[in-house]
Formats: structure tokens, C-alpha cells, sequence
């Protein structure tokens, strides 16, 4: 087969790959990486870059699409804002995957994406967090919502928009690079997991990942200092802790799941792991009991800095032993 041949050939699936990021962008955006992590899987740097390519123009159409149904007049400059959070993550993505940053520890490599999706990003989160009127805008919008909801504005007792927008606000604040980071994160082990070539050997994936001993001080220093935030006035200094701390869990929660997977894969009977992953599933999503969850995979990961929970070595993504 020629080269030429070759490259065809091999370009047909990154661009069903980047068609179908489009679509998981306009029905489910924040799994709409993984199909482009699973095309450089399999045909490599370029595939990604390819189905990345795709994959913006597609949502560059959903984009168009939505503000044509909203009614609202724009023109073509008008569209930017909201391509914004694709580019930026897709441009994450193609960093974590940069054939000359392989020497990175994987870790490091998505911290950095997040950061730099973060600052692609932060022009259309200004407004909506920093903006003089952003609470107003965010309690009309809220109670706008809610009204449609709850079939008039009758139902909207008890409802307090403005303390929703409050919240909110601070929310996107302080856990907006760390929502960025478990985005990228997920769906970098996603599509790995689905780019997989048959006959090619078994690979650790998700089930290596370790987070390098070199962060454990950044994320206890980091947390000390939200903690503190938490008593004493600081301002700005409790946005960057918060910041630094969460996105740093996110990568201890990665571990813990990692961790959880290695021992089921150890402990528990193949035909019941689908009952437990589902169930595990159901309790993180629950009001009830997401937020233990959410704090209980990170502690895990962090434990294992000084518990020893496995006991073999494998061979990390990266192509060298865990340590």
C-alpha cells in the first residue's frame, strides 16, 4: 500500500472520530473529547489533530445553530464566545498528547491543559463571575428558568434566585479549573480505553495511574491555605487556593478510582464488577451521597502515599514501571 493510500486511509477514521465529537458536543459536550483521544490512540498525533479539526468546525455549527433558535440577532463575531470552551479544551487535549512532552509525567501534562484551557476560557467566564451586574444577570436568569419550570411565577415561592446565583458565582469561581481538569481527565482515560487496537496487548490504562510524589506538598500547602480562608478575610488568595486545591483533588480522586479499580479487579468476582461500578455510579450522583463520594476517592488516593495498597508493579501509560 502506498503512503499516500496509507494516509487516506488512516484519515477516515479521525474524521469520523471528529464527526463524532461534533455530535456528543451537541447532545452531551463534556464527553465530546474522548472520541478525539481515541483517534490519536489508535492512528496517532496527526489522527488527533485531524479529528480535533472536525471536531471545532462541527461545533462551530452547533454554536451557529443555537443562537439561530434563540432568536437572537449575531453575527459572525458573535459566534466566538462561545466556541471559547471547545477550542480551548480541545487545545488541552492536544498538549496532554504532544509527541515531545511523552517524557512528562502524565499528571503534570493535564494540570498544565486545564491551566491553559483555563486561560482560553477566561474571557467568556469574566463576565458571568466579575461583571459588574453578573449576580442581577444570574438571579434573572435563574428565576426565568424557574418560572418556566414551575408554570408561572406563582410556584416561585420559597425560591430564593438570588442566593442560587450567589452560589453559583462562587462556585464557578473557585472550581471552574478543576471542572476544566476532571473534564480533560475523564475523557483522556475514555478514549484511551476506547482506542484501543484489537491485538494489541492489554495495556494498564487507567488502573497505572499514580499521582507524582512531587505534588503532595503543593496540594497539602494548598489546602492549608483554604483552610485558613475559610477564618481569616484574604480576598484573591482564596480564589487561588481554591484553585490549586481542587484541581489537585481531582487528580487524587483519578488515583482513587485507579485504586478502587485495582482492587475490584483483585477482590471482586468479574460477573458482579458491572453491579458495583453501577452502583458506585448511583451513589456519586445522588444528592444524598455525592459529596461523601466526591471527598472519599480523593482521601483514598492521598492514603496511598504511605499505605502500600498494591503490591506489583505495572507499566504505566508513559512506558516505565509504577513507582
Amino acid at each position: 500500500m502506498s503512503e499516500a493510500v496509507e494516509r487516506r486511509s488512516g484519515a477516515v477514521p479521525a474524521l469520523v472520530s471528529g464527526a463524532l465529537s461534533g455530535v456528543l458536543y451537541a447532545t452531551l459536550a463534556p464527553a465530546f473529547l474522548a472520541p478525539l483521544q481515541a483517534a490519536g490512540r489508535r492512528g496517532g498525533f496527526r489522527a488527533l489533530l485531524v479529528s480535533g479539526g472536525i471536531a471545532l468546525a462541527a461545533c462551530a455549527g452547533v454554536t451557529f445553530a443555537r443562537l439561530r433558535a434563540f432568536g437572537v440577532p449575531f453575527g459572525a463575531l458573535d459566534v466566538l464566545p462561545g466556541l471559547l470552551m471547545p477550542v480551548s479544551l480541545v487545545a488541552a487535549l492536544v498538549l496532554v498528547n504532544v509527541p515531545a512532552l511523552g517524557g512528562v509525567g502524565l499528571a503534570y501534562r493535564l494540570l498544565l491543559g486545564a491551566g491553559i484551557a483555563a486561560l482560553g476560557t477566561l474571557p467568556a467566564l469574566l463576565p458571568v463571575v466579575a461583571g459588574p451586574d453578573a449576580v442581577a444577570q444570574l438571579e434573572r436568569m435563574f428565576s426565568a428558568v424557574a418560572e418556566v419550570m414551575t408554570g408561572g411565577a406563582e410556584g416561585l415561592e420559597g425560591f430564593d434566585a438570588a442566593a442560587l446565583a450567589a452560589e453559583f458565582r462562587m462556585a464557578m469561581t473557585n472550581g471552574f479549573v478543576a471542572a476544566l481538569l476532571f473534564i480533560l481527565t475523564a475523557n483522556y482515560w475514555v478514549g484511551v480505553r476506547f482506542g484501543h487496537k484489537a491485538g494489541e496487548p492489554p495495556e494498564a490504562g487507567l488502573r497505572s495511574f499514580r499521582v507524582p510524589a512531587g505534588l503532595l506538598w503543593p496540594f497539602l500547602a494548598a489546602w492549608a491555605a483554604t483552610l485558613v480562608t475559610r477564618v481569616l478575610e484574604t480576598g484573591a488568595v482564596e480564589v487561588v487556593a481554591w484553585n490549586v486545591s481542587l484541581p489537585l483533588s481531582v487528580l487524587y480522586g483519578f488515583q482513587g478510582l485507579s485504586l478502587l479499580g485495582r482492587l475490584a479487579a483483585r477482590w471482586i468476582p468479574r460477573p458482579l464488577r458491572f453491579a458495583a461500578a453501577f452502583t458506585l455510579a448511583v451513589l456519586a450522583v445522588s444528592p444524598a451521597t455525592g459529596l461523601a463520594v466526591a471527598i472519599a476517592f480523593p482521601v483514598l488516593g492521598l492514603s496511598e502515599t504511605w499505605i502500600p495498597y498494591r503490591t506489583t508493579k505495572e507499566i504505566t501509560d508513559e512506558g516505565h514501571p509504577e513507582q
